[in-house]
């Protein structure tokens, strides 16, 4: 009843503002727009109460499709989104221009890079031959756009330096700072967790995002942040990070950060052992992710179809009934092109992610590798004093330990395991730490991990096997358990490596 209350007077006061003026309009178009970030459902409302008047001007109405595109952008809605920025048939200057970006937007979110790269051309051009200040303004955007594919395509830690984001575009900050933010994922992709950390707190400290409310990127600086503290083993304050990200997403209702969000949970939960948490997480988890492949697939369809009736559009504008049958066959070749050359690029991404994990999953049994900070080992500093002779003994019994299969027990722990070899679990809990960069449990997990993954790799049957045959096979209690230690260590789950295993096998016969 409340939220009524002040949907009402806000809705009083913007007509007001309409009574007065039309030069108050672009004021109640800005006044919905900061809205937006903070509280979408309410600005997407009153921009959809608005858009149903009678005597609004074309130019008016692609306003506000605009504007009800960023908040369904806001809420995780690509697909409505999209919806609003193709009902836009005027195409002038500033409009399309902020119009192709938007698309360019989603478009980068659904991973549908060729279609993508067809609008990023449009508005190379509409920013070279633009007359207004405003359109020359987005070659800011133009510019980090370039420099961050780039950057994808050859990472150097020079060319990503902080004060070439400025970020001192006023009219654009919210775009600078989605770019600003793929920098700061990057790094991250790149390790190199300093640079992520050193932006992530410039961000943080912007005026624009302490005064105007910006909740949608502080949700997403939280998620880095928690990240973050992942790996710097700061799994309590990760946790932290992740409740006030679920607290203020209660206003967005976004539920692609509440995939993450989950996800992110049920990690930082099993690092610090806490069952129940794990557990809630990830059965939030599972429940999420199938609504947001929900909406992302719903999403995709409607990219293709607006496409079509778009190209469609146009071309029964501009051609004669013989030319509109010419132009009509291009343009369905010219899809078929794209959808060819999407599923071409997934399945090179595909292949091309399955040769870097499965070198990833060499690892030999003799030397694992933590997973979760590479120089951990020059950092290490032994609290516990081992005799070298008994060191060096244990040793050699992990050594024989990794060669044999003993670690698939489901019955393994570490006070068993340090009863086999003679000698108490400090020692061997420390020579573990010390020597692998890992913990005991870690250390058990990689092993099992890395033995299912040989036997994918050696025996086609185990292709056909289902995830709680493989998960009790290498001895992990349960499904849920397995796919997410899976997970945490290749960076994708069972399945999909499995799939991905099918079709390097398919690709090589």
């Amino acid at each position: 009843m409340i939220k009524q209350i002040k949907l009402l007077f806000f809705l009083f006061f913007l007509f007001n503002a309409f009574a007065q003026s039309d030069f108050n309009q672009k004021a109640l178009y800005k006044g919905i727009e900061e809205n937006i970030y903070k509280n979408p459902d309410q600005s997407l409302k009153v921009a959809s109460y608005l858009a149903e008047r009678q005597n609004l001007t074309d130019e008016e109405k692609d306003v506000l499709n605009v504007l009800m595109a960023k908040a369904y952008i806001i809420k995780g809605d690509y697909g409505n989104a999209l919806l609003c920025l193709y009902s836009d048939k005027n195409q002038r200057g500033y409009d399309v221009v902020e119009n192709y970006y938007l698309r360019i937007f989603i478009l980068k979110k659904l991973q549908l890079e060729q279609q993508q790269l067809v609008y990023f051309d449009e508005l190379k051009k509409l920013s070279e031959t633009a007359g207004s200040s405003a359109l020359k303004e987005y070659t800011t955007l133009i510019d980090l756009e370039t420099l961050l594919e780039k950057a994808k395509k050859d990472y150097t830690t020079e060319s990503l330096r902080m004060h070439q984001l400025t970020l001192e575009t006023s009219d654009f900050v919210a775009y600078e700072i989605d770019y600003f933010l793929e920098f700061i994922r990057l790094d991250i992709r790149n390790k190199r967790y300093d640079l992520a950390a050193e932006k992530t707190n410039h961000i943080t400290n912007l005026e624009s995002i302490k005064t105007q409310n910006y909740t949608y990127y502080e949700i997403q600086l939280l998620l880095l942040k928690a990240r973050l503290a992942f790996y710097s083993k700061q799994y309590i304050q990760a946790l932290e990070f992740l409740s006030e990200a679920a607290t203020k997403n209660t206003f967005l209702g976004n539920k692609y950060f509440m995939d993450v969000i989950f996800n992110q949970q049920t990690v930082n939960y099993l690092a610090v052992n806490n069952v129940d948490g794990y557990k809630e997480s990830n059965k939030n988890f599972q429940s999420n992710h199938n609504n947001v492949q929900q909406l992302e697939q719903k999403a995709v369809n409607t990219v293709y179809n607006l496409i079509i009736d778009d190209n469609n559009r146009k071309a029964s504008k501009q051609e004669t009934i013989y030319f509109r049958r010419i132009k009509f066959i291009s343009i369905l070749v010219l899809i078929g092109f794209i959808l060819f050359a999407s599923v071409w690029f997934k399945n090179y991404l595909k292949n091309t992610n399955l040769k870097e994990i499965i070198s990833y999953l060499k690892i030999t049994k003799a030397n694992l590798v933590s997973f979760y900070k590479e120089d951990a080992k020059k950092n290490y500093s032994s609290k516990i004093l081992i005799p070298q002779k008994t060191e060096e003994l244990i040793l050699n019994k992990l050594q024989k330990f990794e060669k044999s299969t003993k670690y698939t027990s489901k019955d393994l722990s570490l006070a068993v395991l340090a009863g086999q070899f003679d000698t108490n679990t400090k020692y061997l809990s420390e020579i573990i730490n010390s020597n692998y960069n890992v913990n005991y449990n870690t250390y058990i997990n990689q092993l099992r991990i890395n033995y299912i993954v040989d036997k994918l790799k050696t025996d086609s049957n185990y292709m056909n096997y289902k995830i709680s045959y493989l998960a009790d096979e290498c001895g992990f209690a349960s499904h849920s358990s397995f796919a997410t230690v899976f997970k945490s260590i290749t960076g994708i789950s069972p399945v999909k490596f499995i799939n991905l295993l099918k079709a390097e096998q398919n690709k090589e016969e």
